[in-house]
């Protein structure tokens, strides 16, 4: 009989940019009191969408991974809003790119985590954001 020939499968690894993601989706949550919600989906490359001007400068791959950040106001009925998508390479990590869906800017081939955290800063801090957040609840 054949044993397993799978490598030892460690849950020690380096924290990635849909780990963050999902970070400040639960700030925002625990932030909010519940009354926003972040949530990651998560679907194949092809579901991020960049302008027309970029397509030839993203280069994606069928292992790519996107990303969707969304937000639903639970006590307004369950509205929700896409505030960003990040498209990835599961096995490289990086480079990695973000699209700020609310203010329409790309960041492409961001090259580690700390200008990945810089980037997403400048995102979730954007003033078309934070007047969405405050409105909302």
């Amino acid at each position: 009989m054949c044993k397993s020939l799978w490598p030892d499968i460690t849950a020690k690894r380096e924290e990635t940019p849909k780990d963050i993601l999902q970070q400040q989706a639960n700030f925002l949550s625990e932030n909010t009191n519940g009354k926003i919600v972040g949530n990651i989906e998560i679907s194949e490359g092809s579901n991020f969408e960049i302008e027309k001007d970029l397509r030839t400068l993203i280069r994606r791959t069928e292992q790519d991974l996107c990303y969707k950040l969304y937000i639903t106001a639970t006590h307004m009925g369950g509205v929700r809003f896409l505030l960003l998508s990040m498209l990835q390479n599961p096995i490289e990590i990086y480079p990695c790119h973000l699209k700020d869906e609310v203010n329409e800017v790309e960041y492409k081939d961001l090259e580690n985590m700390d200008s990945f955290i810089a980037r997403l800063k400048e995102i979730l801090q954007s003033p078309k954001i934070s007047t969405l957040l405050s409105n909302l609840i």
